[in-house]
C-alpha cells in the first residue's frame, strides 16, 4: 500500500468516527499513526470544517442567558463552539455570542485557543473585521461577544445574487474582494495571520458590505516555523495554499492564496478543487495550478497571480492584492498583466471620456502634424537647391505644420486653469512637441509671443498633471520670452500668477507671495488691473490658509483689490473674469457688499454667480464657487430655519459639478464638505434621519477622493476626521 493509500485509510477512519460522534482530538487519533503524525495534524481540522462536522459536544440545550446576555437562537457551529444571536438588555442591542462548547470545557487547551482569538480580536479595528464587544466566563462557560452582522455568508450567497454573469457580477467579487484584502492587509501589519481564509468567514451584510469573520484559527504573523508547530490547525482543507502542504508555516502569502480561490468560486458559483476523496483532494491541489477564472482578462490575471502555485509568484501582500483589484475596478491597468500601450490607452479613455476626446482630437491633429512635419522638412531641403519660388513653396508647407501644431495647443489652452485635470500623458504630448514647434518657428519666422504662450500653456499643463518641477523650468522659459516682448505686461503679469500657485504647490510660499506682490504692483500698467486684482485676492487667500480667516479679516489688500475693481466694474458691460473677481471678493470681505451697494454695483454674490453659470455652464469655478457661497449658513446661535433649503441648493451644485468632473478632487471635496454642513444643519433643525442620509451620502463621495490627484491622501485623512466628529456628534 502506498503513502497515499495509508493517508486516505487513515482520513477515512476519521471521517467515519466523527459522523459515529466518536472522534478524538487530532493529536490523539494523529498519535496513534505515528508515520502519518505530520499530515494529519495539518489535514484533521480542515477536513472537519469542510464536512461541516464538529467536535462532539453536549447534548443539553445552551443555557436561556449567559451572564447578562439572553440567547435567541444559534445561528452557526465550527469546531470549538456555537454562535448565538443575543439581547444584551444594559444597552438595549442585539449581538453575536460566542460559546465554548460544553464538551471543550474542561480541556485547558481549548480554553486559551478560545481565549486568543477574543484577543486577537480585540486588537482589529477594521471597516472590514467583525468587531468584539467584550469576553466573559459563567462558572465553566466562556465566551465573547461580537458585532452582529445582518447578513449571509458568502458560501450562502447564490452567484445570481453577485449580479448577471460577465461585468456586473465581476465588478462585485473584485469589490468584496477589495474589502476582504485590505482587512487582512490591516490584519497582517498588526501580525496576525487568520489562516481560515474561505467564503464561509466573509459575511456580507444588507448594504452590501463585507465582513472578515472567525479568527478561531488566527496566529502571529511572525512566529513562523514555532508557531506552526505549536498551533497545527491548517485551516480548510479545500483552500489551503499548495506551500501548506509540504509543510510550511502559514503566512501572509497563504491567507491571499485563500482568498484568491474564494474569490474564484464566487465567480464560479462552483468549488476550483474537487475530488472522490480526500487524499485525491489533498494531489490536486498540491499538483495542479488552479484553473484559470472565467472572466476577463485582466480580473484573471489578478486571480492567477494571487494563487500562483509558489509565494513567491503571487502579490508580495496583501495590500498589493488589494490596490490591483482597485485599479481593476477603476479602469486602469492592473500589476497583474502588463499593459500595452493600446489598451493602456483604451482604458484610460473608458475612465476619462471628456480628456480622451480631448486627447483623440489633440493625437490625431498630432500625427497630421508629424507627417506635415515630415513632409515639410524634405521639401525645405530641396527648396535650398530650387529657385525662389520653391523656396516660398516648402516656407508655405512649414507655415501648415506650424498651423497644425497651433490648434493642438489652442485645444489645450482652453482647459481651465487650476482646475481641470490635465493627464500625464498630455503633457508628455505636448512636451514632445514643444521642441519641434520651436524648430519650425525659427525656420519660418513664428512669433515670439506665440512661443511664449505655447510654452506657458505647457508649464501650466505640467504643473497640473503632477509635475510642478518641470512646470517650473517651462514657467522659467516662458517668462524670459515675455519679458523680452514689448507691450507684454498682462501676459507676463499672468505667467506670474501661474508661477506662484505652482511654487505654493512646492511649499515655496514666500517666493510665491513675492510674485503677487510684484504683479500687484503693476496695477497702474495698462492691461495688468485685472491681474493685480487677482494677485491681491491670492494673497489673502494664501494669508487665511496660514493663519487662519480672522487673521484675513480686513486685510488692506481687499480695500486695494475693491479700488481696483470698482472702475472696471462701472464699464457698460464688465468682462466675465472681473464679475468673477467681484465674486471672490465678496465672498473674501463681508463688509464689501455695502461698499458696492452704495455704489450702485452689483452686490449679491449669488446671483452674480448665477448669472456666469448660466453664461458658461461649463467652467467649474463658477459653480464650484457658487455652491460654497450656498453653503454659507450660520452654524451658531438660534437654528437658521433656512439653512436646510439653502444647503440643498449648494449640494445640487456641488453634485452638478461633481457629475462634470468625477475624477477632480476639488469636486469631491467640495461636496463631502457641503453635505457635512447640511448634516450639522438638519441635525439643529431636529431632522437626525436626514442628517444620517446626509453623512451616508458624503461618505460614498468621499470614496471617490482616493488616488484622484495631487494632495488626495491628506484632503481624504482631514475630511474623514470631520465625518467622523459629525457621526460622533450625531450619535450623541
Amino acid at each position: 500500500m502506498s503513502e497515499h493509500d495509508d493517508l486516505d485509510a487513515a482520513l477515512a477512519e476519521f471521517l467515519e468516527l466523527l459522523r459515529r460522534g466518536r472522534a478524538p482530538e487530532p493529536e490523539v487519533f494523529a498519535e496513534a499513526h505515528p508515520a502519518l503524525r505530520g499530515d494529519l495534524l495539518a489535514l484533521l481540522p480542515g477536513i472537519i470544517a469542510i464536512e461541516g462536522l464538529k467536535y462532539p459536544s453536549s447534548p443539553a440545550a445552551p443555557p436561556a442567558r449567559l451572564g447578562e446576555f439572553e440567547l435567541r437562537r444559534e445561528l452557526g457551529r465550527g469546531a470549538m463552539g456555537a454562535v448565538y444571536e443575543a439581547w444584551q438588555p444594559s444597552l438595549g442591542r442585539t449581538v453575536a455570542l460566542k460559546r465554548l462548547a460544553p464538551a471543550w470545557a474542561g480541556d485547558a487547551r481549548s480554553r486559551e485557543r478560545f481565549t486568543a482569538e477574543a484577543r486577537t480580536l480585540a486588537r482589529l479595528h477594521h471597516t472590514h473585521i467583525v468587531e468584539i464587544y467584550g469576553a466573559g466566563t459563567e462558572g465553566d462557560e466562556l465566551y465573547f461577544v461580537m458585532e452582529l452582522i445582518e447578513g449571509r455568508s458568502l458560501d450562502r450567497v447564490a452567484p445570481a445574487e453577485l449580479g448577471a454573469p460577465g461585468a456586473a457580477r465581476e465588478r462585485c467579487v473584485a469589490e468584496l474582494g477589495r474589502q476582504a484584502a485590505e482587512a487582512l492587509a490591516y490584519a497582517h501589519e498588526r501580525g496576525v495571520l487568520h489562516r481560515d481564509i474561505k467564503p464561509a468567514n466573509l459575511l456580507l451584510d444588507a448594504q452590501g458590505l463585507l465582513h472578515v469573520g472567525d479568527f478561531g484559527l488566527a496566529a502571529a504573523a511572525e512566529g513562523g516555523a514555532a508557531a506552526a508547530h505549536s498551533q497545527p490547525d491548517a485551516g480548510t482543507l479545500r483552500y489551503l495554499a499548495p506551500e501548506r502542504l509540504l509543510g510550511r508555516p502559514a503566512s501572509a502569502s497563504s491567507d491571499q492564496y485563500a482568498l484568491g480561490l474564494s474569490l474564484h468560486e464566487l465567480l464560479r458559483g462552483l468549488p476550483v478543487f474537487v475530488a472522490p476523496s480526500v487524499a485525491e483532494l489533498i494531489r490536486r491541489i498540491g499538483d495542479e495550478p488552479v484553473p484559470s477564472a472565467p472572466c476577463s482578462p485582466d480580473l484573471a490575471a489578478i486571480l492567477a497571480k494571487s494563487t500562483a502555485r509558489e509565494p513567491a509568484d503571487r502579490y508580495a501582500d496583501l495590500a498589493a492584492f488589494a490596490a490591483d483589484l482597485r485599479r481593476f475596478l477603476d479602469g486602469r491597468p492592473v500589476v497583474a498583466r502588463p499593459p500595452s500601450a493600446w489598451r493602456t490607452l483604451r482604458l484610460w479613455a473608458r475612465r476619462k471620456p471628456v480628456p480622451a476626446a480631448l486627447g483623440l482630437l489633440s493625437l490625431s491633429l498630432g500625427v497630421a502634424c508629424l507627417v506635415i512635419l515630415a513632409v515639410g522638412y524634405r521639401r525645405v531641403s530641396e527648396a535650398l537647391r530650387r529657385e525662389d519660388g520653391e523656396r516660398r513653396r516648402a516656407e508655405a508647407n512649414a507655415a501648415v505644420a506650424q498651423a497644425a501644431l497651433d490648434r493642438i495647443f489652442a485645444h489645450f489652452d482652453r482647459l481651465p486653469d487650476g482646475f481641470a485635470f490635465a493627464s500625464p500623458q498630455s503633457a508628455r504630448l505636448l512636451d514632445e512637441l514643444l521642441p519641434s514647434y520651436a524648430e519650425i518657428g525659427a525656420s519660418a519666422a513664428t512669433p515670439p509671443r506665440r512661443l511664449a504662450e505655447v510654452t506657458l500653456i505647457l508649464a501650466r499643463l505640467q504643473s497640473r498633471a503632477g509635475r510642478p518641477r518641470e512646470a517650473l523650468e517651462s514657467f522659467e522659459r516662458s517668462l524670459a520670452l515675455y519679458a523680452a516682448l514689448p507691450d507684454a505686461a498682462p501676459q507676463l503679469a499672468r505667467a506670474r500668477l501661474h508661477l506662484a500657485a505652482t511654487l505654493d504647490r512646492l511649499d515655496r510660499r514666500p517666493e510665491a507671495e513675492a510674485l503677487r506682490r510684484e504683479v500687484a504692483a503693476q496695477a497702474g500698467t495698462p492691461g495688468c488691473a485685472l491681474p493685480a486684482v487677482e494677485a491681491l485676492l491670492d494673497c489673502v487667500d494664501s494669508s487665511r490658509q496660514v493663519s487662519g480667516a480672522r487673521a484675513a479679516r480686513g486685510a488692506p489688500e481687499l480695500a486695494r483689490a475693491a479700488d481696483l475693481l470698482t472702475p472696471l466694474l462701472r464699464a457698460d458691460k464688465p468682462g466675465v473674469e472681473a464679475r468673477f473677481l467681484l465674486c471672490r471678493l465678496l465672498a473674501a470681505d463681508a463688509g464689501a457688499a455695502a461698499r458696492f451697494e452704495a455704489a450702485g454695483l452689483p452686490h449679491d454674490p449669488v446671483l452674480l454667480l448665477e448669472d456666469l453659470v448660466r453664461e458658461q455652464p461649463r467652467d467649474p469655478r463658477h459653480r464650484l464657487a457658487l455652491s460654497r457661497q450656498l453653503a454659507k449658513v450660520r452654524s451658531r446661535g438660534a437654528p437658521d430655519e433656512a439653512a436646510p433649503a439653502r444647503l440643498r441648493r449648494a449640494c445640487e451644485e456641488a453634485d452638478r459639478l461633481l457629475a462634470d468632473f468625477p475624477g477632480e478632487g476639488a469636486a469631491i471635496s467640495n461636496a463631502v464638505e457641503i453635505r457635512l454642513k447640511e448634516s450639522v444643519a438638519l441635525q439643529r433643525a431636529g431632522r437626525t434621519d436626514e442628517a444620517a442620509a446626509s453623512l451616508q451620502r458624503a461618505e460614498v463621495i468621499l470614496g471617490l477622493l482616493n488616488r484622484s490627484g495631487e494632495g488626495a491622501e491628506r484632503r481624504q485623512s482631514e475630511l474623514s476626521r470631520k465625518l467622523d466628529e459629525a457621526r460622533e456628534s450625531l450619535s450623541r
